[in-house]
């Protein structure tokens, strides 16, 4: 390895220590020794090499006494003599051409020699003394990859790892889990407040003390480290946050998220005096719809209180006493409930997106249920939507036009979209609907409404116009910002790529928490626009289904990175229907009827293309956000594209698609409870 060592000595920079000059002063020269290895000291391969491949590692070193380089003869040790690294002196010997002329010069320099045995453990690290005469010492630290990987460390619990723990006033226990490679692990907390036990690695009590001040809670950090010096380390830090020791109350029971127990119960948060608020997912419960307040803390005590039917709070003494009659749910789902301690008065409102679907057009709707991954059923619309918003002016979405199969009608130029809905300098009418009021196409909404994004996750109608070739998504769509699902549960928003899946569903819904997500949008409240995972598990409900059909589904292609590639093969074939077809069997199951999910090839409106194919494709918005970064903030959306042209599709691949100009239907599915 050869160094060009004298241009680096002509080349190195002067370190003069200057003061302001006056009459009475002058500049006053550093003299102080400084020592510099070139090359720098490196990482060494878990094999001894070098990053370049070099079995030894050489470099010169440069002894500098102010400005001047020093001829000090100095000489190297190996801090702790470690047994795996050989240290040795030796001459470095470079060649340096002038720039002016043409004459080459030989420099020789004198060095270090490091040589590393292979590392069949953790990373480790080592220090080389240079000692100037005087016995001055300059440390220069390397590093040495091992053949077993680096500490890692993770908290199991992705809410304490992003919110961290929360103990009431009264303090308590509680469990941090976490995965980690090393079998070595230590904590530490910069609050005397905490303290902790653990019987092993992976698992830690944090018990916090009792704290009495009203008007303040107090945080502190929790910190795991797993490794040690000798085989690297890495750590986690855990907020923990205690509460004021103020009149607080803990909802829980039967019909409060599916059923929650007492010590897992959700804290109300307190309002001016005595009344207490929050949004909860309520659910109906055989036995009765029980919703109980805890006061104080999660651990059950008495008195404690329960909702009852006619919007009292009844005071429940003890473990013998009856319980009221607990409030009446018509419909699951997320509710503002709101409850007055003083007054022992309740009351809540349903939560839901603006202009969604009311509870009476349900029922005109057919529903079908299929069989999940995880062996419950979930209830699917089988048909588009087609609520255009009832009374309200413009309407949600557009219908499809009618008597124009599978031919492109109307296009604007990318540059000359309409900037409003009614917007008379850019709209022309041959593009738009007689609906619309402003168009002259015919529309049907008999087999579904197609939409804008933004019209699907906010109930915002615009005729299912898009404004801009590169329209951003709503703001809670952001990437990085947050949205809060029907069960309350809130989510930072994700972009994704088609590469961002494996072969293992349950491993990617975890790391990727959105593909659960359950939105509202313009769905009817209790059900939500079908997710991801919705879809996953359409396709596992076919492929248990398909074995023997003429389309069987494989099993191990029902996973998100099948879905998102090319597609699974043979999805299509279980969502089509011959009488869609003009009676034709090609590429459908044999079992599709039986199915039943009557996915009608209602197609969508491109904005630069028009309506377009209707009778031949269907494809559906899915709320996910794909990685394709356009400018200010635009990223596209997910849909599913069954590809049903000329009947020749058997695959369902779920790819991006521009949400700015693309209007396409959705499904909705009923809620259901995550835990």
């Amino acid at each position: 390895m050869k160094k060009n060592i004298l241009k680096y000595l002509l080349f190195t920079p002067l370190l003069v220590l200057a003061v302001a000059c006056t009459e009475k002063e002058a500049y006053v020269e550093d003299t102080a020794s400084r020592v510099t290895l070139f090359p720098a000291p490196l990482t060494f391969t878990a094999e001894g090499n070098t990053p370049d491949g070099d079995a030894v590692f050489t470099a010169a070193v440069i002894v500098n006494n102010g400005p001047a380089v020093s001829n000090a003869n100095w000489h190297a040790e190996l801090v702790g003599a470690p047994a795996w690294v050989t240290l040795g002196e030796t001459e470095i010997k470079t060649t340096y051409k002038e720039s002016y002329r043409d004459v080459e010069h030989e420099v020789i320099n004198k060095g270090i020699a490091l040589k590393v045995n292979p590392n069949p453990g953790y990373r480790r690290s080592f220090k080389v003394n240079i000692v100037l005469p005087d016995g001055t010492a300059f440390p220069f630290e390397f590093a040495q990859l091992g053949e077993k990987a680096d500490a890692t460390i993770e908290i199991a619990s992705k809410d304490i790892a992003k919110n961290g723990i929360e103990f009431i006033a009264a303090g308590g226990a509680s469990t941090i889990e976490y995965t980690t490679n090393m079998d070595e692990a230590s904590y530490s907390s910069d609050a005397d407040w905490l303290s902790w036990d653990s019987a092993g690695v992976g698992s830690v009590n944090v018990t916090a003390t009792k704290w009495s001040d009203k008007l303040a809670g107090r945080i502190a950090e929790f910190v795991i480290t797993v490794g040690s010096d000798a085989t690297s380390k890495a750590t986690a830090t855990v907020k923990v946050v205690q509460l004021a020791a103020d009149d607080l109350y803990f909802i829980y029971g039967a019909s409060v998220l599916g059923g929650t127990p007492v010590e897992q119960s959700i804290k109300l948060n307190k309002g001016e005096g005595n009344v207490h608020s929050g949004r909860i997912y309520f659910s109906a419960a055989e036995g009765g719809n029980i919703v109980m307040l805890n006061p104080e803390s999660r651990d059950l005590s008495f008195p404690c209180f329960a909702l009852a039917k006619d919007g009292t709070v009844a005071e429940i003494a003890s473990e013998s006493s009856p319980l009221p009659e607990g409030p009446e749910i018509d419909v699951d789902g997320l509710r503002s409930i709101s409850v007055n301690m003083d007054a022992k008065l309740w009351n809540w409102n349903r939560v839901s997106t603006p202009n969604a679907m009311p509870d009476s057009e349900v029922p005109n709707y057919k529903t079908h249920e299929y069989l999940a991954r995880d062996g419950s059923k979930k209830t699917w619309m089988i048909e588009w939507l087609r609520w255009d918003g009832g009374e309200i002016w413009p309407k949600l979405g557009s219908g499809q036009t009618v008597g124009l199969v599978n031919t492109a009608t109307g296009g604007y130029a990318a540059a000359d979209f309409p900037t409003t809905w009614d917007d008379m300098t850019k709209r022309n009418p041959a593009y738009e609907t007689v609906e619309s009021g402003l168009g002259t196409l015919e529309v049907s909404s008999e087999n579904g409404r197609i939409y804008a994004f933004s019209e699907l996750v906010t109930g915002t109608p615009t005729f299912g116009i898009g404004f801009a070739r590169y329209e951003p998504l709503p703001q809670s769509w952001q990437r990085g910002s947050t949205l809060t699902d029907v069960l309350g549960y809130t989510y930072e928003t994700e972009a994704l790529k088609n590469n961002s899946f494996t072969n293992n569903p349950n491993a990617d819904e975890e790391a990727h928490p959105m593909l659960r997500m359950q939105i509202q949008g313009i769905c009817p409240y209790g059900w939500h626009i079908a997710n991801a995972s919705d879809w996953l598990d359409l396709a596992w409900a076919a492929c248990k289904m398909s074995p023997g059909d003429s389309y069987p589904i494989d099993e191990a292609d029902v996973n998100y990175k099948t879905f998102t590639g090319d597609g699974i093969p043979n999805m299509a074939c279980w969502l089509k229907q011959a009488k869609y077809y003009n009676g034709s069997k090609d590429l459908i199951a044999d079992g599709a009827d039986e199915f039943d999910f009557n996915y009608y090839p209602l197609g969508i409106r491109y904005m630069t293309q028009g309506f377009t194919w209707q009778g031949t494709r269907a494809q559906t918005w899915v709320p996910l956000i794909y990685d394709a970064d356009k400018g200010s903030g635009w990223y596209q959306a997910f849909r599913i594209n069954v590809m049903i042209v000329n009947n020749a599709q058997d695959k369902a691949p779920m790819v991006n698609l521009d949400n700015g100009q693309a209007i396409c239907p959705i499904r909705c599915v009923k809620n259901y409870i995550i835990k």
